[in-house]
């Protein structure tokens, strides 16, 4: 008997870097294979080659994304290219295909860098007030779904969009308000949830749950919006 494939797409909230996550109790609850491509602190526009490549690649039946922080801004980078992947092949958060990458976020770029390329850098003072903190990144995260649910609709494969640090109600800036109509979203925020609900974050970390909590936050949380979205979109169709 043929079982449906689902892709689960997102940041470390997804990965296994803390047990099993929200990707391996969706694909638990809704019986399907999982394929998951964790981008642990890479930004949402490096989604979008992840998602091609398993669209090309796999057989996929069902798509979930779990957008990222904003902030979290994506630029090629060329020392990766050639550097070999260090994750599973749709797990590295800097490298997919021959596409080498970096995420810039609002701190600790010039010590990421050195790291990487063993030299000094002086970019933090520019990077973060006029790039990282710009209207562009609100802009850029608009961009980056529809260039992700364009790639669904050439796929013929349902998508679902939700977002772990800020609502997807107010990632809909004003002159991108029209997509809210055109793509499947849940709203709410799986962060605020958790920490509503008391559940424990891992030991010495305040930004990552384990396994029992993701558990929780699907029963709980994710599943019943995924089933109130599929309501209302059936409640449409009959109308």
């Amino acid at each position: 008997m043929y079982k449906k494939t689902l892709l689960a797409i997102g940041d470390s909230h997804s990965s296994t870097m803390y047990g099993k996550s929200w990707p391996d109790y969706l694909a638990d609850t809704w019986n399907m294979n999982l394929i998951r491509a964790s981008s642990s602190g890479a930004g949402n526009s490096f989604y979008i080659e992840k998602l091609h490549y398993a669209l090309r690649n796999y057989e996929i039946d069902h798509v979930v994304i779990q957008l990222t922080e904003p902030t979290r801004v994506v630029t090629g980078f060329a020392e990766y290219e050639t550097r070999p992947l260090i994750a599973a092949e749709l797990e590295d958060t800097n490298k997919i295909d021959d596409l080498g990458c970096y995420t810039w976020n609002i701190k600790d770029n010039e010590s990421n860098i050195k790291t990487i390329l063993n030299k000094n850098t002086k970019i933090d003072n520019v990077w973060i007030p006029q790039v990282g903190l710009s209207n562009w990144v609100n802009y850029k995260v608009m961009q980056d779904v529809i260039a992700m649910q364009y790639l669904c609709e050439s796929f013929n494969k349902p998508c679902i969009f939700w977002s772990w640090f800020v609502s997807m109600e107010e990632l809909f800036i004003e002159p991108y308000k029209w997509l809210k109509n055109n793509i499947d979203w849940i709203d709410g925020l799986s962060d605020q949830w958790l920490r509503e609900n008391k559940i424990q974050t891992t030991e010495n970390d305040p930004w990552h749950w384990g396994s029992s909590a993701h558990s929780r936050l699907v029963s709980e949380w994710l599943i019943p919006k995924i089933d109130n979205l599929t309501k209302m979109k059936n409640s449409q169709k009959v109308i």
